[in-house]
């Protein structure tokens, strides 16, 4: 009877590991859309039901992607003993509420970036879902696009030394319009939430958390930043230097720059198809000539001050380049998704690609900003 149960028992888990994990998404938006668009491309993922304060956009969404339950009121979408996770796709300024009140309802949950407005609210999220046993992420979809993995995997490998600069921006100019979720003070807008998150984070993810932060933002009519600018020092003296903003067009890089090389993330590094990567090794003095020669002094002169080191560095460029890239389709969100669900099925209750501790140090680094850029 014993190997009867354990045979039992072994066939529930093995079911529970083949059976599809039931989506549900809240919220019918640009990022919603492209989510639901990208959940046919994740593995072992169903869409099973989509929900929105605005019934017309949340129906618009269900017969794109031919799903029948379809709800305006969160309560009726995570009372659904079906459900099993709900990305939420809703303004910043309703990620902590709808995450608690779906982690207290018994639902996991992948929430948009940030995953809250400040380390308070991330705070309370945590709590909620370590009391819930129930697993949750920050939708930093960054992280999982195979491009952005690969370096930070070879940073790891030292494969350009120790990293001591950080530089990037994310910005794309955006129409003044006070009520939409850019620039409303009161959706949480601004370049800062809804942009320099995915630098903030990616400098977290290469050097923890800063120890010194500088800001300063430009502020728009309805007094979010416009666009804003942040230096952090890290604990092993490396400097990040990042902008955000909602008013130019920036290069939308990153770089990390090592002792012995850099890599370069291309546009737009939050989904990069393509990274840049350069080796090389530090110029060495040899020191000047004993020579008296008047040639001999002039080339030792040329030397010391450099002229053979920038040839050489150039020939160096040239030899130690390479392109690599990580061509997808669609959006990028399945690599996200695929982390999730892979996560769900072993039994964990986060990522360690995109843990919680480190949401809520990117909420801390990001509440030093607002302060420094306000002093």
């Amino acid at each position: 009877m014993a190997f009867m149960n354990n045979v039992c028992i072994h066939r529930i888990e093995i079911e529970s590991m083949s059976k599809p994990i039931r989506w549900g998404i809240w919220g019918a938006g640009e990022i919603a859309r492209a989510v639901a668009n990208d959940m046919r491309r994740a593995s072992g993922g169903v869409l099973h039901a989509i929900g929105s304060r605005t019934d017309k956009s949340a129906r618009e969404l269900a017969s794109a992607h031919g799903v029948q339950r379809v709800v305006t009121d969160l309560e009726k979408l995570i009372e659904d003993p079906e459900l099993d996770i709900v990305y939420l796709a809703t303004p910043h300024h309703l990620h902590a509420a709808d995450a608690v009140r779906c982690l207290d309802a018994g639902k996991a949950v992948l929430c948009e970036k940030p995953l809250a407005l400040n380390a308070a609210q991330v705070g309370d999220i945590v709590a909620s879902a370590q009391n819930a046993k129930r697993f949750c992420m920050e939708a930093m979809w960054t992280r999982f696009i195979p491009a952005v993995a690969h370096a930070l995997r070879l940073v790891r490998e030292g494969a350009v030394g120790e990293v001591l600069s950080l530089t990037g921006d994310f910005s794309y100019p955006v129409t003044f319009q006070p009520d939409s979720r850019f620039y409303s003070q009161a959706l949480a807008g601004g370049a800062l939430l809804d942009r320099g998150v995915y630098l903030i984070s990616l400098a977290h993810a290469l050097l923890g958390e800063p120890i010194h932060v500088q800001a300063r933002a430009r502020k728009a009519p309805t007094g979010v930043d416009a666009h804003s600018s942040y230096l952090l020092e890290f604990a092993n003296g490396a400097i990040g230097q990042f902008y955000s903003s909602l008013s130019v067009r920036g290069t939308n890089s990153f770089t990390i720059e090592g002792e012995r090389g850099r890599i370069v993330l291309q546009e737009p590094f939050v989904c990069a198809h393509r990274l840049l990567v350069e080796k090389y090794v530090p110029y060495t003095p040899t020191g000047g000539s004993r020579s008296t020669g008047i040639a001999a002094r002039l080339k030792a002169a040329a030397k010391d001050f450099g002229l053979h080191r920038r040839l050489d560095g150039v020939r160096g460029v040239r030899r130690h380049l390479s392109a690599q890239s990580f061509p997808f389709s669609g959006n990028g969100y399945q690599f996200e998704l695929d982390e999730v669900m892979q996560c769900m099925r072993a039994g964990k209750l986060e990522s360690t690609t995109m843990p919680l501790a480190d949401s809520l140090a990117i909420a801390r680094t990001m509440d030093r900003l607002q302060v420094a850029w306000s002093q």
